[in-house]
């Protein structure tokens, strides 16, 4: 008889599954949910002993052999092979400030995103919103805004439902209207262009409670292309950076 036992961490506790093969055949599954695994290891060797009869042997010298009473039929249990890792959504909220995204002054950025997260991966929907920044240009200004939204996918050093600091890389894409207006010219008017930039990202997620985490993250953006608004006449009130560098604070929420 061949039996083979196999231990496993899952998000209620832990986990021991039994198979044996051989002269007694059959599958069993312990599990627990207390903090250490030492009760489901009593467990398994109670159930080895069930299992291989472990039982003193009788002294020939004192006592006749006894016949060992027929072993009950082994029960198998239904039980999947090995569970996939849990899987849950989070809502996140940002604020940050961001340098190059709308020229050489910092300016304040707003996001939303929603993540669905698997083992050690996640996918990441999200939505900012740049804050507007005006540039002087004689004899008025312009001033320039930025939203859009972005996809982003994630590995994290924590797969979801585990607990403790946890690092999150994260690579995307990300698209928006880059928006133009003149203000106090003999000619004002309004422009917008479509943009799209490649993202990488880094952020720190710090638990507070069960389902509420503390998040900080660094963002970088690449552009695909360069923008820029005139003024009529006079030249370029307004060039983007071929680089732009974001810092955000958040907090995340997991709602399943």
């Amino acid at each position: 008889m061949q039996v083979d036992v196999h231990f496993a961490r899952s998000a209620t506790g832990y986990d021991a599954e039994l198979r044996a093969s051989g002269a007694r055949s059959g599958t069993r599954h312990l599990s627990t949910s207390a903090a250490t695994c030492a009760s489901l290891s009593e467990a398994v060797t109670v159930a080895l002993a069930l299992l291989l009869d472990l039982e003193p042997l009788p002294e020939p010298a004192r006592e006749p052999a006894r016949e060992q009473p027929a072993a009950p039929p082994a029960v198998a249990v239904a039980h999947p092979e090995r569970p996939l890792p849990p899987f849950d959504l989070a809502l996140s909220a940002n604020l940050g400030l961001g340098l190059g995204v709308l020229g050489a002054d910092p300016v304040g950025m707003g996001s939303a995103s929603v993540l669905g997260r698997r083992g050690h991966f996640a996918a990441e929907a999200q939505a900012f919103f740049v804050a507007p920044r005006t540039f002087d240009y004689d004899p008025g200004y312009v001033k320039v805004g930025l939203w859009g939204g972005a996809l982003n996918a994630c590995y994290r050093t924590r797969a979801a439902g585990e607990r403790g600091l946890s690092w999150r890389p994260c690579l995307g894409f990300r698209a928006g209207s880059l928006s133009g207006k003149g203000i106090r010219f003999d000619v004002n008017s309004t422009a917008s262009q479509a943009w799209f930039a490649l993202g990488a990202s880094g952020h720190l997620e710090l638990p507070i409670s069960a389902r509420v985490r503390f998040v900080s993250g660094l963002l970088l953006w690449l552009p695909l292309a360069r923008h820029e608004f005139s003024v009529q006449g006079r030249g370029a009130a307004f060039e983007t950076w071929p680089v732009a560098g974001m810092l955000q604070l958040g907090l995340e929420l997991t709602i399943g």
